[in-house]
């Protein structure tokens, strides 16, 4: 998955997911906490994968990670306007107001507050630092 794309939240919490994104997420897909405050969102065949990772673990080591990771995730299926809806909590924890930024990331989707991602994209995702991580990738 990928692009990037600037869409409203409505009053609801619900977001525009992107035809090209639903269509490389499926029918259903998962809403969770993402690294960085920001809102993961990942098909059902990559959520089973992380499920099975995490239920894995011993639970002496897997009980804060179910908690953190799934305790506030959510099945999404889009509405006939393809709009999702985030939970409050999940908003919450991305900064997420009126305008958002959906990023795809490979194997996933991103939602970030639009002001947190024009500070990550001002401040991080420089020219320089695009050259040493293709430097340390041997690109």
């Amino acid at each position: 998955m990928n692009g990037c794309y600037r869409h409203s939240v409505d009053n609801k919490g619900r977001l525009f997911m992107p035809a090209k994104l639903r269509e490389a997420l499926g029918d259903v897909y998962y809403a969770a906490r993402g690294l960085d405050n920001c809102v993961a969102v990942y098909s059902a065949e990559v959520w089973k994968e992380l499920e099975s990772k995490v239920n894995g673990l011993p639970l002496s080591r897997a009980r804060h990670m179910q908690r953190m990771f799934f305790g506030l995730a959510q099945q999404c299926e889009p509405d006939a306007q393809g709009r999702i809806s985030i939970p409050q909590k999940l908003r919450d924890y991305a900064f997420i107001d009126k305008e958002a930024v959906v990023v795809g990331v490979s194997d996933r989707v991103e939602i970030w507050s639009a002001k947190r991602w024009d500070e990550l994209e001002s401040n991080t995702m420089t020219a320089e630092n695009l050259a040493a991580a293709m430097d340390e990738l041997g690109i």
